[in-house]
């Protein structure tokens, strides 16, 4: 199956795209493609995040009771699925500030403890969370958290863009169109590239949208 481009593939093709292939003085130089290529994958992770998913935290021993200070590896964009492995129930996501309330008010007037039912998250750091667990457990249960992860910035021409061999092209396809822009193509030719963009991603783009709409219908 084949995989993904590397940055250095991408950009070859994104400038054969975009018809910016001199190999002296270039209209974009490979600084600005690198950077245009970041951001056309940066945007595709965002927009798409189901093809962001991982394991953000992953409890073996001690488990939880009230609360969770997460450091995560990668830095992830939100945490989303917890559960516990104990007892395979998946707990509700609940906003962390109603959660803190709900717990300072259970402290201050006894409420026992009981079976956790809800979580709530909130970033401290860029790879550091605080995580609060409702109500109270009376025992101890080991966890699994899931959340997005962004995808690290590429830093060399043999890092993969990643998302699999088709997902990489669209995101070359993409700063294509950017750099064709930046070398002052006319809008026939940025509306012939865009055109062959998928239409999940011409339907999260207005700028792509207004652009197709201005053109004649293609036989």
């Amino acid at each position: 199956m084949p995989s993904s481009l590397t940055l250095a593939t991408a950009r070859d093709l994104a400038r054969l795209i975009a018809q910016d292939t001199a190999t002296t003085a270039p209209g974009v130089s490979d600084t600005k493609a690198n950077s245009l290529i970041e951001e056309a994958r940066q945007w595709y992770a965002s927009t798409f995040p189901d093809d962001t998913i991982a394991l953000a935290y992953n409890e073996a021993s001690a488990g939880v009771t009230t609360s969770l200070s997460l450091t995560t590896t990668n830095t992830f964009r939100s945490l989303d699925t917890c559960f516990s492995t104990d007892t395979g129930q998946l707990y509700d996501k609940v906003d962390w500030n109603l959660l803190t309330q709900k717990s300072q008010y259970d402290t201050q007037n006894g409420v026992a403890p009981s079976t956790i039912t809800s979580w709530g998250c909130i970033r401290t750091g860029d790879n550091a969370w605080s995580v609060i667990f409702c109500p109270a457990g009376a025992v101890a249960t080991k966890i699994r958290i899931y959340g997005h992860y962004e995808v690290p910035v590429l830093t060399g021409d043999s890092d993969l863009v990643l998302f699999g061999n088709h997902g990489s092209r669209v995101i070359a396809r993409l700063a294509a169109l950017e750099m064709a822009r930046l070398c002052g193509r006319p809008a026939d030719f940025l509306a012939s590239i865009a055109a062959n963009l998928p239409e999940r991603v011409l339907t999260r783009r207005d700028d792509l949208t207004r652009l197709l709409a201005t053109q004649a219908m293609r036989t």
